[in-house]
């Protein structure tokens, strides 16, 4: 989808259906809140982090601050 997972809610949680669809067709495999990010190097997306355990914007601050040590460009 080319964007972090608090994008991804925040695009499509009024669209249920929509989401309820792409959790099926992903076998449950994605989880749409913050705490998943993509990473980036020289304008290419190499990777991701996903975190959780904590509420999703610690989450995501721990993501984030993951993609910074290693010198990564994080998406939201």
């Amino acid at each position: 989808m080319g964007v972090g997972t608090r994008t991804m809610e925040t695009r499509y949680r009024p669209r249920p259906s929509f989401l309820t669809s792409f959790i099926t067709l992903a076998e449950g495999n994605v989880v749409p809140v913050a705490g998943g990010v993509l990473l980036k190097r020289n304008g290419q997306v190499t990777g991701a982090i996903g975190v959780t355990g904590d509420t999703s914007d610690n989450d995501e601050i721990c993501a984030l601050a993951g993609a910074a040590v290693v010198g990564m460009e994080a998406i939201v």
